[in-house]
């Protein structure tokens, strides 16, 4: 492998090297056919060497990501988990008859989200009805509350009022590298040991809604299992819960004491102080994709000087003038919390 750690210039001076001494030529001008001919060789080996040091760094699924990665999961027959638009409604009142067209588009104040109407609708005079959108993109960034205020980027005769309604689908994300991996590896080590938690494990992440599960061996004696479970926004936690405990008996994993519960949640409220050229609301969308992606016992780091906290997670992309976050120190959880987003109070100072 001491090969493929040259840099792009070792390559270029070894091939070079190799041509002056076998050739024995002294002309090594930019117009000399010597010289054209050694960067032409060149130009082949790096695109060959890129290629090389690409795969050399996805021999194993632990270093694997993206493409690579999914090469290991055809391995194993499990398939990442796609992208998806989220399907909603909006609520419409009017003030007089007229008629609205599947096509159009629905924008939120003070983003860059939009909706898309997917059904015609005629309506009459003081109605309240509801129409069904879907994101105009996949994402969890349109899983947003009814906080936004929604608008037609057309005018429709007759509309007076618009609010975000019920959730029908969630929008979901590209599943990460770090989840893929986790199902993976919990699945080779289902079949291949007696190692009954990454059964759990297996299980509980195929279902459709889990964001993320521990499993704990519990000290209520032998074969007792706590299987905690963090879900994806919008699901309802109450039937997941049974679905989950309905595959378990189903593929018969054993354990004499079986506790399936939601995790707990520790509610962060915050204030954002800020000076900046853009609206509250692109404030709120990052700070709750940042709470998004928290994991079941990670703390929050809010204004420490590491990448990964809240306010450097802010800067990136907004140019604020002034940025002040409070609470300023960063919030613990316990082994089983997970830390969510509650009230954001947002200045513009």
């Amino acid at each position: 492998m001491a090969l493929l750690n040259k840099t792009n210039e070792e390559l270029k001076t070894e091939i070079y090297n190799i041509f002056k001494n076998e050739t024995g030529l002294t002309n090594w001008s930019n117009e000399s056919v010597i010289k054209r001919l050694a960067d032409s060789v060149y130009q082949c080996s790096e695109l060959v060497y890129d290629i090389l040091r690409e795969m050399s760094q996805n021999l194993t699924m632990d270093s694997s990501t993206d493409f690579y990665l999914d090469l290991w999961g055809m391995l194993s027959g499990v398939k990442r988990e796609s992208a998806k638009k989220i399907l909603r409604k909006i609520e419409i009142t009017s003030y007089s008859s007229g008629k609205i067209k599947a096509g159009l588009w629905v924008q939120l104040t003070g983003t860059e989200i939009r909706y898309k109407t997917l059904e015609d609708k005629d309506f009459l005079a003081n109605e309240t009805f509801t129409i069904l959108t879907e994101g105009e993109f996949d994402g969890t960034k349109y899983n947003l509350n009814g906080a936004y205020t929604p608008y037609f980027t057309k005018v429709v005769d007759g509309v007076d009022t618009i609010i975000l309604a019920d959730i029908l689908k969630m929008g979901e994300d590209e599943e990460s590298d770090e989840r893929y991996k986790a199902r993976l590896k919990a699945l080779w080590q289902s079949v291949t040991e007696n190692n009954v938690p990454s059964k759990y494990l297996t299980i509980v992440l195929g279902i459709d809604g889990v964001k993320e599960v521990l499993i704990n061996r519990a000290p209520r004696g032998g074969g007792s299992v706590d299987v905690i479970v963090a879900f994806k926004s919008g699901v309802n936690q109450t039937e997941k819960i049974e679905e989950i405990k309905t595959a378990l008996e189903d593929r018969q994993v054993v354990a004499k004491d079986l506790i399936v519960v939601s995790v707990s949640e520790k509610v962060v409220n915050l204030k954002i102080q800020y000076k900046g050229n853009f609206p509250k609301e692109t404030i709120i969308e990052k700070i709750e994709h940042f709470f998004d992606k928290l994991k079941i016992g990670e703390n929050l780091k809010i204004a420490s000087s590491k990448n990964d906290s809240l306010y450097y997670y802010l800067l990136n992309g907004l140019k604020f003038e002034t940025l002040v976050i409070t609470p300023n120190i960063d919030i613990e959880a316990s082994k089983y919390q997970l830390l969510k987003v509650g009230n954001i109070e947002i200045e513009c100072i």
